[in-house]
């Protein structure tokens, strides 16, 4: 639900502008994105993640890498692993991600798990 400001939300190929008090549902799998509508001001809304799955914590453990001084100027971790278990908790997926690099991610999230860093990074920040 958008709170501030003009939000646009794009899901699959059809782009949506909400005002205070509109809402719109993204089913799951379903590509989106959302927006700052306009250059005036900015925008503030809440999302509603269900089922949430690890969200939360991939949100803290992104938010505490950004505050350890592990993440570069634009918030992205600097640890390629940190990144690829924190999209996996999201349960995200980037559009239109080349074949090599989903599966290099996949590759970076077993090997996070296996070596027990996803473990280490909730503990850390989302504890």
């Amino acid at each position: 639900m958008k709170l501030e400001g003009e939000l646009k939300v794009v899901r699959g190929d059809e782009g949506h502008i909400l005002v205070a008090g509109e809402q719109i549902a993204v089913p799951k799998e379903t590509n989106h994105m959302f927006l700052n509508a306009s250059n005036q001001k900015p925008v503030t809304f809440r999302v509603k993640i269900t089922p949430a799955h690890r969200f939360e914590d991939s949100m803290r453990i992104l938010y505490g890498l950004m505050r350890d001084g592990k993440s570069d100027d634009k918030g992205i971790p600097k640890d390629k692993v940190h990144l690829a278990l924190a999209l996996e908790m999201q349960d995200s997926r980037m559009v239109e991600l080349p074949f090599f690099l989903r599966y290099l991610m996949k590759r970076l999230v077993k090997k996070g798990k296996k070596k027990g860093i996803d473990q280490e990074l909730i503990e850390k920040y989302a504890r």
